[in-house]
């Protein structure tokens, strides 16, 4: 048997594909080597010999040889080359396994239908992957199977975990716009040991020995599937694609729901020897819409191919879905058509599903039944007049405010209609007239239990206004964002507009306030004056206001900022985002500005709310750039603060952006920021071209290493233990004469698993007075400020040491600098400038009572110019 593969290439000098190869092609213009290491891994699980393992690794089929047709590149499968790959192979094998994928589809996307075209013309079974939620967290409920699996003729396969459970990123949704059946089948895709191409982003990602990584992904689940077909085709020599299928599909053993795996899990042994089957694969009645009356049917056919009448007893584990009989006599070498009914009427709305079993002697059939059925909903006609009555385009949506869920609702010239479940909605609708102008709308609270009318009339809108008493400022960008949702706030939906300089808006003031559920509007307004810019946020809580949003310069944080330059030139950006205490309004976009760099001015911020701020610096050609981020919150008064700063320092970072040291089960998660600058509370994320390491040891004895400056992610014990962290960068920039290398190790204590509590690493953070350049003067003396940091709820025991060294001639040689500190570890550096012009290198020790330390060396953390 040989087995197809369209894929990334595969590497035939592997020791378990050694021979295996008898034909290759390349359809993206790169040669047929596998650079990739996907393809070689999906090879091995077909029909991987096991050579370099003793066998263990072997594949499902290891006597199978392959025709590998490359398709795919690191950054993707252009559709082009895999339809060309398709038509290539297709006539050349039986079966051929597609472990690549597109977006989700009907399948009817110019890929499918290449796979249909030649499956009805070669006979030709295409194995495909239903595709990969990548989601962090929950599974995304809306995570459909992808081209090509979507395909009718295709065997879509998901993937299960070694404990037959499904595996977290296979797709839990039935095909696209017609409810069909898929994925088909499932096979194992988690954690698939199989052969590596070393030096390859797939053969590096978890290597397992030289020769072999564990990869996970339907893409693994579907060669299992592969390998099962070639050993029923190599069995039954005359079956074509239809066939193989039904039996694969048939002979499957169920681990979970329908909607997450089809039959059920690939069973291989059953597939080969068993002769009765369900021609076709899953049965899909689609969705159902209310009111639900009388009874669906469809038809399974049961084929018989041995020589014996077959009487096989049916059953369904769902009594939406009832069989016509419930016994059936297939004659030898024959089929029988069977009757099933969906009984929807009466029955739990949303997601049904369930399997028809078949059962006689030494028999098991199962068929996948699915149907999808819709709540008690209605049918509401949405009119918009438009402000000024000449409309270019709205968007409108449905939020139904005990749920939170929302429904999009098209108009056309001002009218459309929702399909909507019997509840309470709020209707929201941004119309943005032909003129420019932009008007906000929502009717609240409305209770839909009957097919009704809902009228939205943007004619009475208020232009939004934003001013600061006293001040002749000027909106130059804003955000207004309409929120509606449950009382909890736990699930909202909104509509956001974003206003430039210049552009009208408008809001329709709405009538009395909304208390009983969420139904808000935010708004956060940037306005600029000679010399300073303001950033503004308000959030009215029940209602729309009329559009006038006004601010007391007294009720203001005032901010002094200064931007400073690293001694070279460089160009900057600044954003800042106003974190909201409300649902929904805080997934808008940062609105980016100009800032010069050197430079200074005075910015005012709502109090209140916490605040991101950005600052980005890179050179003229922006090839690169450092961002420099910080978290605060403000009272009224004054402060000050210091962007781009030298001297440079480690920080432990913002872990609002996933900054930290900390367990996450067995393993050590590393993100830190090993040269920062600014203010102590600012962070910077390093540019790309910052090379580095970071090394974990344990009682002397290494854990890992990464070849990335500041992060890692490190196999640790259960047990508690005493670590030694270190991290190395070195940063040579276009925009920065500073900070050029950097050298930190940690030695700390972690409380092993089970814990929540950071692990206490310490890092001290550095301030003092230069000029715009991050200049000192020569022969005079620095006062250098030093800040101790520790992670966010990490234990604080009492420093006992804070030593600070210093050189200026590049860590050459080193002088001690007079240091005092307090227990909090705050503490004050007298440095001494050298006469002439010079880069000075910073070397700091701190310890604290439980043993925790951190060397810190920077070279060239400041300049005496």
């Amino acid at each position: 048997m040989t087995v197809g593969v369209l894929d990334t290439g595969i590497d035939g000098a592997h020791p378990d594909l050694a021979g295996k190869v008898v034909e290759a092609n390349d359809f993206t213009g790169t040669g047929t080597a596998d650079l990739v290491g996907h393809g070689t891994h999906v090879a091995g699980i077909i029909a991987g010999t096991g050579a370099a393992s003793s066998g263990r690794y072997r594949g499902v089929a290891p006597d199978a040889d392959l025709i590998s047709g490359k398709v795919c590149t690191a950054i993707g499968c252009q559709d082009s080359a895999v339809i060309a790959g398709l038509e290539w192979i297709a006539p050349k094998v039986r079966v051929a396994n597609l472990s690549l994928g597109g977006g989700y589809s009907d399948g009817t996307d110019p890929v499918s239908r290449a796979v249909n075209t030649l499956t009805a013309r070669y006979g030709t079974l295409f194995v495909a992957s239903a595709g990969n939620d990548r989601s962090l967290g929950n599974p995304d409920p809306l995570a459909s199977v992808t081209t090509p699996a979507a395909a009718d003729s295709a065997l879509a396969v998901g993937s299960v975990t070694k404990e037959d459970t499904t595996s977290p990123f296979s797709p839990r949704q039935p095909r696209k716009r017609d409810y069909a059946v898929k994925p088909d089948i499932a096979a194992p895709g988690s954690d698939i040991v199989s052969a590596r191409v070393p030096g390859t982003p797939a053969g590096d990602t978890a290597p397992v020995d030289e020769h072999y990584a564990a990869l996970s992904g339907t893409s693994f689940a579907a060669p299992h599937v592969s390998g099962a077909a070639a050993l029923l085709a190599q069995r039954r020599p005359g079956w074509t694609a239809d066939r193989l299928k039904s039996v694969l599909v048939s002979s499957a053993e169920p681990t979970a729901e329908v909607f997450e795996q089809g039959a059920g899990r690939v069973d291989a042994a059953r597939a080969v020897e068993q002769q009765v089957s369900a021609v076709g694969g899953g049965v899909g009645y689609g969705f159902v819409p209310w009111p639900r009356a009388g009874r669906l049917s469809k038809v399974v056919t049961y084929r018989n191919d041995s020589d014996a009448a077959a009487d096989l007893v049916l059953s369904s584990d769902n009594p939406v879905f009832v069989p016509a009989v419930d016994r059936v006599s297939v004659p030898a070498h024959g089929t029988v058509e069977v009757t099933v009914y969906a009984d929807t009427a009466g029955k739990a709305p949303g997601r049904q599903s369930g399997r028809l079993t078949a059962r006689g002697d030494g028999v098991v059939v199962r068929t996948g039944l699915t149907a999808v059925l819709e709540a008690e909903s209605y049918n509401v006609a949405v009119t918009l007049k438009g402000r000024t009555g000449a409309t270019a385009s709205t968007v409108t949506k449905a939020v139904n405010v005990d749920t939170g869920a929302a429904v999009g609702v098209r108009l056309v010239n001002g009218t459309g209609l929702a399909r909507v479940p019997k509840g309470r909605y709020d209707f929201q609708a941004i119309e943005v007239a032909a003129s420019g102008e932009v008007s906000l709308v929502a009717r609240p609270g409305v209770a839909v239990g009957q097919d009704s009318a809902v009228a939205l009339d943007a004619t009475g809108g208020r232009l939004v206004s934003t001013s600061v008493d006293g001040a002749r400022a000027t909106q130059v960008s804003g955000e207004l964002s309409l929120v509606s949702g449950q009382a909890s706030g736990e699930r909202t939906s909104a509509l956001a507009w974003f206003s430039q300089s210049g552009q009208k808006v408008y809001l329709v003031p709405t009538q009395g306030e909304v208390t009983d559920h969420t139904f808000l509007l935010a708004h956060r307004a940037i306005l600029e004056a000679p010399g300073s810019v303001y950033h503004l946020a308000f959030v009215s809580k029940g209602k729309i206001p009329d559009g006038r949003f006004t601010v007391r310069p007294r009720d203001l944080a005032r901010v002094d900022a200064r931007y400073y330059a690293q001694g070279a030139a460089s160009k900057s950006l600044r954003a800042d985002y106003a974190l909201l205490d409300a649902p929904g309004v805080n997934t808008g976009a940062l609105q980016v500005r100009d800032t010069p760099v050197p430079g200074r001015r005075t910015e005012y911020f709502t109090t209140g709310p916490t605040w991101q701020h950005v600052v980005a610096v890179f050179p003229e050609d922006t090839s690169d750039s450092e961002s420099t981020v910080a978290y605060r919150s403000y009272r009224p008064g004054q402060y000050t603060t210091h962007w781009n700063r030298a001297p440079l320092s480690p920080s432990l970072g913002a872990p609002e952006i996933g900054f930290g040291v900390a367990r996450v089960g067995d393993q050590l998660s590393i993100a830190v920021s090993p040269l920062s600058s600014g203010d102590p509370d600012q962070s910077t994320v390093l540019p790309v071209a910052a090379t580095g390491t970071t090394d974990l040891s344990r009682d002397g004895v290494s854990l890992g290493h990464s070849d990335l400056p500041g992060f890692g992610s490190f196999t640790i014990p259960d047990a508690p233990g005493q670590y030694t962290l270190r991290t190395t960068v070195d940063r040579v920039v276009p925009w920065s004469v500073l900070g050029t290398h950097a050298d930190i190790t940690w030695t700390f204590h972690e409380a092993g698993a089970g814990t929540t509590t950071p692990p206490p690493l310490l890092a001290v953070r550095t301030s003092a007075e230069v000029d715009d350049q991050g200049t000192a003067r020569p022969g005079t003396y620095l006062p250098l400020r030093l800040t101790t940091h520790r992670q966010a709820g990490s234990p604080t025991p009492r420093i006992t040491t804070l030593r600070t060294d210093y050189s200026t001639n590049d860590g050459r040689t080193w002088r001690p600098a007079p240091t005092l500190h307090i227990p909090t570890g705050d503490g004050l550096a007298l440095l001494t400038n050298p006469n002439s012009p010079a880069f000075v290198s910073l070397r700091i020790t701190a310890r604290d009572t439980e043993g925790n330390t951190v060397t810190q060396t920077v070279l060239r953390a400041y300049q005496v110019r």
